[in-house]
């Protein structure tokens, strides 16, 4: 368990980058077409934040299913809970 902490951590860690990064290309593109890929790019990355970020959460409390209502506010209504009802970041631009 304690690897696949460890692994979570740094994969948490390379996502926030990524979500840095893809947060300065949507601001600063002249193209609103690139400028709505970036944004649609980093809206997934933000998903895959909260996955991880929920992963880390359940590893933390011995490994069992947190259901959504026993989260930290801060993961309540996230990106993919958010998806998971049918409100959240749309995926099929292409």
């Amino acid at each position: 368990m304690r690897h696949t902490r460890e692994f979570l951590e740094n994969t948490l860690n390379s996502v926030e980058d990524t979500i840095r990064n893809y947060e300065q290309l949507a601001e600063h593109s002249d193209d609103p077409e690139l400028r709505d890929v970036f944004s649609d790019l980093l809206e997934e990355e933000l998903c895959h934040r909260d996955i991880i970020e929920q992963e880390l959460y359940r590893i933390r409390r011995g490994g069992r299913e947190v259901p959504e209502e026993e989260l930290p506010i801060e993961y309540r209504g996230s990106f993919i809970s958010r998806r998971m009802r049918g409100r959240g970041p749309r995926f099929s631009r292409w």
